[in-house]
Formats: C-alpha cells, sequence, structure tokens
C-alpha cells in the first residue's frame, strides 16, 4: 500500500489544469482571427454539421491557442 503520497500528486495535478483552463479565455484572445474563421466555417454549415468539416480551421486555432499558452 502506498502512503497516501499519491492523492497530493492527483491533487497537485487537478490544481495545474484548473489553472490553464481559467488562462484559456486570454490564450483565445490572442487568436481572433483563427477563432474568427473556425466559426465563420462552423456558421456557414450549421445545418450539415459534419466531423472533421472544418478540420483544417480547427487545427489553426488549436495551434495558435497552443503557441499564446507556450508564451506564458
Amino acid at each position: 500500500m502506498t502512503g497516501g503520497g499519491g492523492s497530493n500528486k492527483v491533487t497537485a495535478s487537478l490544481a495545474a489544469a484548473r489553472r490553464r483552463f481559467r488562462r484559456l479565455p486570454e490564450h483565445l484572445a490572442q487568436c481572433k482571427q483563427e477563432a474568427s474563421t473556425y466559426a465563420k466555417c462552423i456558421e456557414g454549415n450549421v445545418s450539415g454539421v459534419q466531423k472533421d468539416m472544418c478540420a483544417q480551421e480547427f487545427s489553426r486555432l488549436l495551434a495558435c491557442v497552443k503557441a499564446a499558452a507556450a508564451k506564458k
């Protein structure tokens, strides 16, 4: 049996995830163009949205958010 050190690791991991999640709006704000392009793609096809329909636009948005997060 372990002594409960695992519980502390889980708690620390959850706290770190919460901090990253709270910063998401900051990172998205740095990716306005990419977010707008992705939203327009979805909006233009809202009646027939399918998996990976806007994958290229989403990939660009995701890359931008990751780059913004890496700067912090």
